[in-house]
């Protein structure tokens, strides 16, 4: 399981989220692309240009603290999305598609895997970007999409 700052995702569905596939209109999704914050691309610790896979999970914003998902809590997706490219500050790239999830407020919490190092173990290590506990929450409302894009906040050190 991945630190404080970050976690992973797969795409595929957890079983705490399976009963969230069923599609109703009670349901809805998020379209989730990303980008890194200015200073991500000026960190000194950014050993590596901006391209690799971002992986993460989704979790109840109620369920994440400051230090991360509290203990035992659920996540709702797992992400991973390869061939991203954000070298150019201010891009935007990269699309997933969630599951069916109910209405609520959900956070992201990953990170930008530069150095093609972390498909086995899923943790982020020194020189990539990742997510902060208390950013990248957004609204899922029923029946409808929405779009979000992840902001990888700062590199590890």
């Amino acid at each position: 399981m991945l630190g404080a700052a970050a976690l992973v995702l797969l795409a595929c569905e957890s079983d705490a989220g399976a009963d969230a596939a069923s599609g109703d209109a009670s349901r809805g999704d998020a379209l989730l692309a990303f980008t890194c914050k200015g200073s991500v691309h000026k960190a000194s610790k950014l050993v590596d240009p901006l391209r690799g896979v971002a992986y993460g999970s989704l979790f109840l914003s109620e369920d994440v603290g400051v230090a991360g998902p509290i203990a035992g809590a659920p996540d709702f997706a797992s992400v991973e999305v390869s061939g991203l490219d954000l070298v150019g500050e201010g891009t935007v790239a990269g699309a997933f598609r969630t599951p069916k999830l109910n209405p609520g407020f959900y956070t992201f919490l990953g990170f930008f895997d530069v150095d093609a190092n972390g498909a086995a173990s899923k943790d982020p290590d020194a020189g990539d970007p990742v997510t902060l506990a208390i950013t990248n929450k957004f609204k899922v409302e029923a029946g409808k999409t929405t779009d979000y894009t992840v902001t990888f906040d700062l590199v590890l050190n």
